[in-house]
């Protein structure tokens, strides 16, 4: 039985790839740019990367240009509030239930995560949030979990019994190397060509994390 549930971020408890594109749009305007056919593929095959990184490729961009506009991004998801994905709060609640340790791996800025969480509510359920500028490491870098599998350590819980959640290839790759059991997510890009270049087992992917807790049941 697993212990403790770490979970993505953006696609897998925040809905943010449903309005993505439209923020983006917004993004790409304020900056003189636009997304072309060919822009837009390539966001769909990159999803998954840091922010910054994502809107290097994406745009063709420097990298000062590019955190710039990643700050703005983050901005407008909090002028434009992006709902959590549907069943997440039960959820959370069923994690507390089970006595489940539950952290966060994300790529985010920790300012704008816990900005979230706080409009939510929802940031007593976590007992660890490790953001972009918490570790010198990024998903799919296994190291990038080194932080919360130290404190997880401390509480007696092995790294077999954890379980990763996330939504893109970039989580995939991150959790085949930390060693760690992932399940995905489809509110994120995964049927839009991730399972194709990363597929995993069909039954380790659910429709949303309010699906979660019968996945626990059935195949924990």
């Amino acid at each position: 039985m697993y212990q403790a549930i770490i979970v993505d971020f953006d696609g897998t408890i925040l809905d943010s790839y449903q309005d993505a594109f439209k923020h983006l749009d917004w993004l790409a305007k304020r900056n003189g740019l636009s997304i072309t056919p060919e822009i837009r593929q390539k966001m769909e095959e990159t999803w998954g990367h840091t922010g910054i990184e994502f809107l290097q490729n994406a745009f063709g961009v420097e990298r000062e240009r590019a955190k710039r506009m990643y700050q703005e991004w983050e901005e407008l998801d909090n002028e434009n509030p992006i709902p959590l994905v549907k069943g997440v709060r039960e959820t959370l609640g069923w994690f507390r239930e089970q006595c489940l340790t539950v952290c966060i791996l994300t790529s985010r800025h920790r300012e704008s995560v816990m900005s979230i969480l706080a409009r939510e509510g929802l940031q007593n359920y976590f007992a660890r949030i490790t953001a972009r500028e918490d570790s010198a490491y990024s998903k799919p870098d296994g190291r990038a979990f080194t932080g919360t599998l130290q404190m997880l350590t401390r509480q007696n819980v092995r790294r077999e019994e954890c379980l990763f959640v996330g939504d893109t290839f970039v989580d995939i790759e991150a959790g085949r190397n930390a060693g760690i059991r992932t399940v995905i997510v489809e509110t994120g890009p995964y049927r839009n060509g991730h399972d194709k270049t990363h597929p995993v087992p069909e039954n380790h992917v659910i429709p949303s994390i309010k699906d979660l807790p019968d996945w626990i049941n059935s195949m924990g």
